[in-house]
């Protein structure tokens, strides 16, 4: 394990709500793959007059940070001294490998919503009951 990846830090999802909504630096990135997002929906930011960035973490075999990630975070987000990034994924996971690439990359204020969108599986193996985006009640549409 590296260092880095040992120092990734958690966000739960209304803190990171509260962070976008007072923030115009602070950005949502949804690392899912689009046909998730259709299939499970996305966080709803127009309350705040923001929408999520959807830029898909194209795992490689590895789960090393793919180039076209980077690139399109930079490409994106070129600020990497101010912007605030909070990296959103189906329960976690991959949202952490992003944020991970986003520090190596240079980014000073990267963020991983803790438990992502759906959350983590509750004991009868259903998403949304205990943790996560939708379960903590913050605004999502179905796409």
């Amino acid at each position: 394990m590296s260092d880095i990846n040992r120092f990734v830090p958690d966000i739960i999802p209304g803190e990171a709500w509260g962070i976008l909504a007072k923030n115009s630096n602070a950005f949502l990135i949804d690392v899912r793959e689009y046909s998730e997002i259709k299939s499970d929906g996305r966080p709803n930011l127009k309350s705040i007059g923001k929408s999520s960035n959807l830029i898909p973490w194209r795992s490689n075999p590895d789960f090393s940070a793919s180039h076209e990630f980077v690139k399109a975070l930079t490409d994106n987000f070129p600020d990497k001294e101010n912007s605030i990034l909070f990296f959103l994924c189906k329960a976690g996971f991959r949202s952490h490998m992003a944020t991970e690439a986003a520090m190596r990359a240079g980014y000073k204020h990267c963020f991983n919503i803790k438990n992502g969108f759906e959350g983590s599986i509750n004991k009868n193996g259903e998403k949304n009951q205990i943790s996560g985006w939708k379960f903590s009640e913050l605004p999502w549409e179905k796409v």
